[in-house]
């Protein structure tokens, strides 16, 4: 696309200046340029002879001449029956030894003539042999079990479960019908607990103890009610330091809350507390001087002391690492130090995991609780079974020792909440006759 043409400009030309700066002499210096080129190279070329400004060409080199590619012919292929003739490439080439050491060969042969004769067997040929009668002995009985039809050694409509199936039995088969039981894993057959199933009772619950087991036994009751109630003292202390506020006082608290906002004098009360908070927090930072500001020599001078600062740092670093290679001792006396620790600490755990192994965990929301001790006063006592009076109730207990060996974790009763109320009415033919 041609450049527009644009408007000639128009400009004074009534000195040399103006003359100079807006006169194109472009196409002039041009020409005086390669005039000049010329002179440089052998003189100007329209002084020049003919002979030298053109040459005839007579030369053919390799490379300009091209001769046209002739088209091969397709050569025959080889016969099918010439194929035999030709080398076959799979057989490998025969590789001739050189150098034979023939004393070497005939030592050999005269060896292995003597064992061979002489009927010994190495440790492999032995091992060889072995190997060739068990997979004889095995093949063998593959081939009998293919001849033989299958008999179930169990009944196949049962339920039983087979633990071990024999040979006779198909895994395939028993794993389909759901007849093999499943293999679980180990820590399925550990128990949750070691507390025995059913504690034995202290012997002072028995319903004729002995006046000191007895008293062993009330002692232990007296102590678990103590703590009982010094727990509950505690939480009645800390309840009393609370104080309580009537119901007049309650009510009008909530009114002031209630009333809050809805007249104009707190609303403007509110409005000064938040401008002179507004004002306060704006004037935290003293103003700043003049003579406060510090001098170019002393930013230069702070400058240069945390360039000092970091070096020293850096230098610091350097040196213990390298006192490091030279504490070599000290370094094993800190691992054994800590390696010890480590043992201390483990060895205290596992201590610790004996101590409260017994205990029960906490499998849920809830603690486990321990229940009361069932204990008969002294006057309670009687003499003979018909006459003992029931402690505790053995749905509880079992429900309890379920919790105590970690099997179910602890709960609380489940509250029944009703979510309608329940409605009276009666039937026509319950309806009370008045007369």
């Amino acid at each position: 696309m041609a450049d527009k043409v644009g408007k000639r400009k128009r400009v004074s030309k009534n000195k040399k200046k103006s003359w100079r700066k807006h006169t194109d002499v472009g196409d002039v210096e041009d020409y005086l340029e390669d005039k000049r080129l010329q002179e440089r190279t052998g003189g100007l070329v329209a002084d020049r002879p003919d002979e030298k400004l053109f040459f005839v060409d007579s030369k053919i080199e390799d490379g300009d001449l091209q001769v046209p590619a002739k088209r091969r012919k397709r050569q025959p292929k080889s016969l099918k029956c010439h194929a035999h003739l030709q080398p076959d490439t799979k057989v490998k080439p025969i590789v001739l030894r050189r150098n034979i050491n023939r004393n070497k060969i005939k030592k050999k042969c005269i060896r292995s003539q003597n064992k061979v004769q002489s009927g010994t067997l190495s440790a492999t040929e032995k091992r060889a042999q072995t190997q060739r009668k068990e997979a004889n002995i095995k093949s063998r009985r593959k081939r009998q079990g293919r001849r033989e039809v299958p008999v179930a050694s169990c009944d196949l409509w049962g339920n039983n479960v087979l633990n071990e199936p024999g040979p006779t039995v198909d895994k395939h088969y028993l794993k389909v019908t759901k007849k093999e039981q499943i293999k679980l894993p180990p820590h399925m057959k550990l128990k949750p607990s070691e507390v025995s199933a059913v504690e034995v009772a202290p012997p002072g619950a028995s319903y004729n103890p002995e006046y000191e087991e007895h008293q062993n036994l009330l002692q232990t009751a007296l102590q678990i009610e103590a703590r009982k109630l010094k727990k509950e003292l505690k939480v009645e202390r800390s309840i009393a330091s609370i104080q309580h506020r009537t119901a007049d006082e309650i009510q009008k608290t909530w009114l002031e809350e209630m009333s809050a906002g809805l007249t104009e004098e707190n609303d403007d009360r509110q409005d000064d507390d938040t401008e002179y908070k507004d004002d306060d927090r704006l004037s935290v930072n003293p103003p700043v001087r003049r003579e406060d500001k510090k001098t170019e020599k002393q930013r230069k001078k702070e400058k240069m002391l945390k360039v000092q600062e970091k070096r020293g740092k850096l230098a610091k670093e350097k040196r213990e690492k390298d006192n490091r290679l030279f504490r070599l001792k000290s370094i094993k006396r800190e691992i054994r130090k800590e390696e010890k620790i480590k043992e201390d600490r483990s060895r205290k755990k596992t201590e610790l995991r004996e101590k409260f192994a017994n205990r029960p965990r906490k499998l849920g929301k809830l603690k486990y609780e321990e229940p009361d001790l069932p204990v008969q006063l002294s006057e309670d006592l009687a003499g003979s079974l018909r006459l003992l009076k029931p402690e505790g109730h053995l749905l509880e207990d079992r429900f309890k020792s379920y919790q105590k060996r970690n099997i179910i974790e602890p709960r609380n009763r489940a509250k029944v909440v009703r979510k309608y109320r329940l409605k009276e009415f009666e039937k026509k033919g319950h309806k009370a006759v008045t007369i």
